[in-house]
C-alpha cells in the first residue's frame, strides 16, 4: 500500500471547474493593457499614444546595422468574429496585401520590392485569436524608406479596398493555407484545446476559419468587420532599430494622426465560459506515429501588476518544473523504461491562461507502461520534492540563462525585440533591460531552496484535478476509460523518495601536449586568419562583433556521405538522430547533459555530403570546453545501444511528417530516381531504417572521426589568441591527421536520363492537397559567379510563379524555387520548384508551370520582374555579410580545402551588383526548358505514401 504521505499528495484525476477571469471592459476601448510594475522599464523605450488612440513603442537598437524593424498590430483576431464570420479576421489580413487605396491590384508588394523589401522575409503578416500583426523589415533608415513603411501600415489601417475580383482570387489561397496547416499536430492541438476549454471562443473560432464560410464571405461582410474592428484605439506601431525616436514619433503622428473610426465599435467578447473538464481525452489521427501522453493542468493567469513577488513566485514554479524535467530525462536515459522524450513545462494557453504539462512519448503497444511511469515519477516529485544536487543543477542553469541575456544584450536583433515589445502590448508586462532583470531575480535565485520549489509545484498540481491527453495513431483502440483506469491503478503503487546524486566533473581534460602552429597567415583584406597545426588540423578564424560575447564553431571531419555504403542508406539518418545519444566512453549522454547544463554552449552533429560536421555556439569563456566536448566525441564516442533507442524514438516523427505532407514521397523517391538509384541523398524508407544497427554505424563513422582530415572555423566575439590557445589544447593536440588539402576532388554522380511525362506517387486520400515538384539538373556550374546567378534566377522564377500561381490563379499558398548544390559531388546541382495545391487545380498549375518556365527560357525576364527581384536579392546578400553564419559556414568552413571560398568572398559584393538581365536570360535559356526537368507529382490513393511508417510505431 502507498504511504500516507504519498496518498495525500497523489495526483487526483477528478472533474474540476476552473475559475474564470474577470470580464473585460465593453468597447470601444483599447485592447492594450497598461503596464504596472515595480521594475523600471528600459530607459531607451518610448511608449506613447496619439490623441486618436494609436499607440507606439519605439526602441533604438544596433542590429541589424542601419536597419529598422516595423510592426503594425491591430487588436482583432478570430475571438472577435461573429458566428457567420469564422475566418474573416485572417481573410482580411490576406486582402490587405491584395489591394489598397493607393496600391490597388497587389501593387503594394511590387512597390516594397523596389525598396529592397522582399515578400515573405521582409514583408509578411499573421493573425491569431487575439490580434493581427503586419511585419516590415526596412533595408535602411532613410526618412523616405521609413515614410514608405509607415504609409504601407496606414494603408492596411483604413485603405483596404476589398475588390470583388481580388476576393475571389484570394479564396483559393486561403483554402490552400487551410489545407497546408491541417496537419496531425494541428489537429491534436485543437483537440487538446477543446478538451481543456470546451466552450471557449477559440474552439468555436479557429483562426484559419471555416471552409464553407470562406467560400461564401461577401464584400459587405469584409467591409463591416474591417470598419468595426480596424479602429485607431485598437492599433499600435512598434519600431526598433536605427531610429531617431523624436523624428519617428513625428512621422507616426503625421501618418496616423488623421486616422478615424469608420463605424460603430462592436462589443468586446467576454471571457471564456469554461465548462467541466474531462478527465481523459484520446485523440486518434492517421497521421500520428506512435503515441504521446500528457498530464495537463490549466492555470489561470489573471491580468495584474508585473511585481517582484509575482516574478519570484513564477521563478519558484519554473525551477520546480525544470527539476521535474531533468529527473524525467535522467529516468528515460536508462534505456530500461518505456517512456521516451519526456518533458515538463508551463506554456501559454488561451488568453489569461497557462497550461502546466508533463508529457512523454512511446510505442502504442507500451502505452500502459508509459502512463504508469509518467504518473509515478510525477507523483514522486510532488510527494517528496527534489534533491540538493537537482536544486543546484537547476539553479546553475537559470543563472546561466540570466547571464546569457545580459551578455548578448548589445547585439540583440531588432525583429526579436519587436516580439518582446508585442508582449508588453498584450500582457501589460514591463519591458526592461536584461541587466535589470538579472538584478531583480539574482538574489531570489541565490536564496531559493528546494522546499520553495516543492511548494510551488504542489500549488500547481494539488488544487483540483488534472486532465490526461493522449495523442495516437488511428489504430490505437484504447478508450478514455481504459486510460483512466490504468492511471488510477498506477496511483495505488507506492513510490520512494529520490536518491542524491552529485554531478560529475567533465572527464576529458587532457588530449596530449599542446598543438604547435606551423602556419599562421593573416589575410588583411578579409580580416581572417588561416592556420595549421603540426598534427594536420586546419583552423580558419575571424573576429566579429555581430553577436556580443558569442562564438560559432564548425568542425568538418572525414568525408561524410561520400563513403556511405549504398547498401546502407539509413546510416546518415541514424547518425543525425542518434549519434549524440550514444554518449562518450566516460559519460553517458544524460550525464554529459547534466555536466553542460550550467554552461553557455550548444553542440550538434550532422553527416553532410562531404564531411561529418560538428556545429557549436557558445559564450566566449566556454570556447575551450566546447572544443573539448567535440574532441571527446571525435576520439571516444561510445556508440552505445542508446543510439538505437533514440533513433527508434524519433524515427516515427520523421515518417509521420512525411505521411502528413502532400510532398512526402518526394523526400524518399525523387533524388533516387534522378541519381539512378543512389539513395544517399534521400530519406531512407522505413524498412531501410530497421536494417541498420549500431555496430554498422560505428564501423562507418569511427574511422572518419578518429583519423579523418579536420578543418574548423571559429568566428565571433573572441580574440585570435584565445581561439588559438583553445584549439591547441584540444583538436590541435590530437594524433596526426591527413591534410585536407590532399583530399580527392569532388566526385560525379550517375545522373539518369530525363524521363518523358510526370512521375506520380500515391498519398493518403485524407490529405486535402497534392504536390508538384520539378527538378532541373545543372551538371556543370562553371564558377562561383555562375552559381550566384543561378541563385538569382531561382529567386526570379519564384517571384514569377508566386504572381501566376498564387496571386492570379489562387492555387497555392507558398510556392517555392531554390537552387541547390550537394557539396562534394561535382554534378549534383539543381533548380527545384515545389508547391502544394488543391487536386482540382493540378492541371491548371501544370499548364501554367509549363508555360511560364518555357516563356522565361525563351524570352528571359521582364525588366520589371528583374528589378523587383534584384533589389531584395542585393539586400539579402548584403545582410549576410554581417552574420557569423556567412563567415563561419560559407567563407571559412573549408577554404584550405577549397581556396575558391576566399576569392568568392573578395568579389562577392561587386559581382552580385553586376548581375545583368541579359545574363539571367541566357542562364534561363540554358537551364529552365520544361523538357530538361524531372517532373514529380502526388495523387490521392488508398495505397498511401511511399515508405510510410507502420502504424504500430
Amino acid at each position: 500500500m502507498p504511504s500516507r504521505a504519498a496518498t495525500l499528495l497523489a495526483l487526483v484525476l477528478v472533474l474540476f471547474v476552473f475559475p474564470v477571469s474577470g470580464a473585460e471592459p465593453s468597447a470601444p476601448v483599447s485592447p492594450w493593457r497598461p503596464v504596472q510594475s515595480d521594475l523600471p522599464p528600459d530607459p531607451l523605450l518610448i511608449d506613447g499614444v496619439l490623441p486618436n488612440g494609436v499607440r507606439y513603442l519605439l526602441l533604438p537598437n544596433a542590429e541589424p546595422k542601419d536597419q529598422i524593424s516595423l510592426r503594425f498590430v491591430v487588436g482583432v483576431g478570430s475571438r472577435q468574429e461573429n458566428d457567420d464570420e469564422r475566418g474573416l479576421a485572417h481573410f482580411v489580413e490576406h486582402m490587405a496585401f491584395r489591394g489598397t487605396r493607393d496600391y490597388p491590384n497587389g501593387k503594394m508588394t511590387a512597390a516594397l520590392q523596389r525598396l529592397g523589401i522582399a515578400l515573405g522575409p521582409d514583408s509578411t503578416a499573421f493573425t491569431t485569436f487575439d490580434y493581427t500583426i503586419y511585419h516590415l523589415e526596412l533595408p535602411d533608415a532613410r526618412e523616405a524608406t521609413i515614410r514608405a513603411g509607415l504609409h504601407a501600415f496606414r494603408e492596411y489601417a483604413d485603405g483596404v479596398t476589398f475588390d470583388q475580383a481580388q476576393i475571389e482570387q484570394e479564396r483559393g489561397v486561403v483554402l490552400a493555407e487551410m489545407a497546408l496547416r491541417d496537419t496531425p499536430d494541428d489537429r491534436a492541438s485543437f483537440f487538446n484545446t477543446r478538451l481543456l476549454w470546451p466552450n471557449s471562443r477559440e474552439v468555436k473560432r479557429k483562426v484559419i476559419g471555416d471552409a464553407r464560410q470562406i467560400r461564401t464571405f461577401t464584400r459587405e461582410q469584409f467591409v463591416a468587420f474591417y470598419d468595426a474592428w480596424y479602429r485607431p484605439e485598437r492599433m499600435a506601431v512598434i519600431a526598433v532599430g536605427a531610429i531617431d525616436a523624436a523624428q519617428l514619433r513625428d512621422l507616426i503622428a503625421a501618418e496616423f494622426g488623421s486616422l478615424r473610426a469608420r463605424a460603430a465599435a462592436r462589443p468586446e467578447p467576454g471571457p471564456n465560459d469554461l465548462a467541466w473538464i474531462k478527465n481523459v481525452g484520446v485523440h486518434r489521427d492517421p497521421g500520428t506515429v506512435g503515441m504521446a501522453l500528457c498530464l495537463e493542468k490549466p492555470l489561470p493567469r489573471p491580468p495584474g501588476p508585473d511585481t517582484h513577488s509575482r516574478r519570484v513566485a513564477k521563478l519558484h514554479r519554473d525551477l520546480g518544473m525544470a527539476m521535474l524535467q531533468l529527473r524525467l530525462r535522467q529516468f528515460a536515459s536508462t534505456g530500461k523504461v518505456a517512456l521516451a522524450v519526456p518533458s515538463a513545462y508551463v506554456s501559454e494557453g488561451l488568453r489569461d491562461w497557462e497550461v502546466a504539462c508533463v508529457s512523454a512519448g512511446g510505442r502504442m503497444a507500451e502505452w500502459r507502461q508509459v502512463a504508469c511511469e509518467l504518473e509515478q515519477e510525477h507523483r514522486r516529485a510532488v510527494a517528496y520534492g527534489f534533491t540538493t544536487a537537482e536544486m543546484e543543477e537547476a539553479r546553475a542553469m537559470f543563472i546561466t540563462g540570466l547571464e546569457e541575456h545580459v551578455r548578448s544584450a548589445p547585439t540583440r536583433p531588432s525583429p526579436w525585440l519587436c516580439q518582446q515589445l508585442l508582449g508588453t502590448l498584450l500582457n501589460g508586462a514591463v519591458f526592461t533591460t536584461p541587466a535589470e532583470r538579472q538584478r531583480d531575480l539574482a538574489p531570489a535565485l541565490k536564496a531559493v531552496q528546494a522546499e520553495d520549489c516543492l511548494r510551488a509545484l504542489r500549488a500547481v498540481w494539488l488544487q483540483g484535478g488534472a486532465s490526461v491527453f493522449v495523442s495516437a495513431n488511428s489504430e490505437f483502440t484504447v478508450t478514455d476509460q481504459e486510460v483512466a483506469a490504468a492511471m488510477n491503478a498506477s496511483r495505488e503503487q507506492p513510490v520512494l523518495p529520490p536518491t542524491e546524486g552529485a554531478i560529475p566533473e567533465f572527464a576529458y581534460r587532457d588530449f596530449g601536449p599542446a598543438g604547435r602552429l606551423v602556419r599562421d597567415e593573416h589575410l588583411a583584406d578579409l580580416d581572417v586568419r588561416l592556420a595549421a597545426f603540426a598534427n594536420g588540423v586546419r583552423l580558419n578564424f575571424k573576429t566579429t562583433a555581430f553577436d556580443a560575447d558569442t562564438v560559432e564553431v564548425r568542425v568538418r571531419v572525414g568525408d561524410g556521405k561520400q563513403s556511405q555504403l549504398l547498401s546502407r542508406p539509413a546510416l546518415a539518418l541514424q547518425a543525425d538522430l542518434g549519434f549524440a545519444a550514444g554518449g562518450l566512453g566516460r559519460h553517458t549522454e544524460q550525464e554529459l547533459a547534466r555536466i553542460l547544463r550550467s554552461h553557455a554552449l550548444q553542440v550538434s552533429f550532422h553527416v553532410q555530403p562531404d564531411a561529418c560536421v560538428f556545429t557549436a555556439r557558445c559564450a566566449r569563456r566556454e570556447l575551450e570546453l566546447t572544443l573539448r566536448v567535440i574532441a571527446a566525441y571525435m576520439t571516444d564516442a561510445a556508440f552505445s545501444p542508446n543510439i538505437q533507442r533514440q533513433v527508434q524514438t524519433q524515427i516515427g516523427t520523421v515518417y509521420g511528417s512525411l505521411a502528413a505532407s502532400p510532398g512526402g514521397p518526394f523526400a524518399i523517391a525523387a533524388m533516387r530516381e534522378i541519381f539512378s538509384g543512389d539513395p544517399r541523398f534521400s530519406t531512407p524508407t522505413f524498412e531501410e531504417t530497421s536494417g541498420t544497427d549500431v555496430g554498422e554505424l560505428r564501423a562507418w563513422l569511427e574511422p572518419q572521426l578518429t583519423s579523418g582530415p579536420v578543418e574548423l572555423s571559429i568566428v565571433g566575439d573572441v580574440s585570435w589568441e584565445d581561439a588559438r590557445q583553445a584549439v591547441s589544447l584540444t583538436l590541435g593536440a590530437l594524433p596526426n591527421r591527413p591534410d585536407v588539402t590532399t583530399r580527392t576532388a569532388d566526385v560525379p554522380l550517375s545522373l539518369a536520363p530525363v524521363p518523358d511525362g510526370i512521375r506520380t506517387y500515391p498519398i493518403s486520400p485524407e490529405l486535402k492537397q497534392v504536390a508538384v515538384a520539378w527538378y532541373w539538373p545543372m551538371p556543370v556550374v562553371a564558377s562561383v559567379e555562375e552559381e550566384r546567378r543561378c541563385h538569382f534566377l531561382a529567386a526570379l522564377l519564384a517571384e514569377r510563379l508566386r504572381v501566376r500561381l498564387r496571386d492570379e490563379l489562387g492555387a497555392t499558398y507558398a510556392p517555392s524555387v531554390s537552387f541547390d548544390r550537394i557539396l562534394g559531388f561535382s554534378n549534383a546541382n539543381f533548380f527545384v520548384f515545389y508547391a502544394e495545391i488543391a487536386p482540382a487545380k493540378m492541371n491548371a498549375v501544370l499548364r501554367l508551370l509549363e508555360q511560364e518556365t518555357a516563356s522565361l527560357a525563351r524570352k528571359g525576364p521582364t525588366a520589371d520582374e528583374f528589378e523587383r527581384t534584384r533589389l531584395p536579392y542585393l539586400r539579402a546578400m548584403a545582410d549576410d555579410l554581417r552574420t557569423n553564419a556567412y563567415w563561419g559556414a560559407t567563407v571559412l568552413s573549408d577554404p584550405q580545402q577549397r581556396p575558391l571560398r576566399l576569392s568568392a568572398a573578395r568579389n562577392r559584393t561587386a559581382d552580385i551588383a553586376a548581375i545583368t538581365r541579359a545574363e539571367i536570360a541566357a542562364l534561363a535559356r540554358r537551364c529552365l526548358s520544361p523538357k530538361l526537368a524531372f517532373k514529380f507529382a502526388t495523387l490521392p490513393s488508398a495505397v498511401g505514401p511511399a515508405g510510410p511508417a507502420p502504424a504500430t510505431h
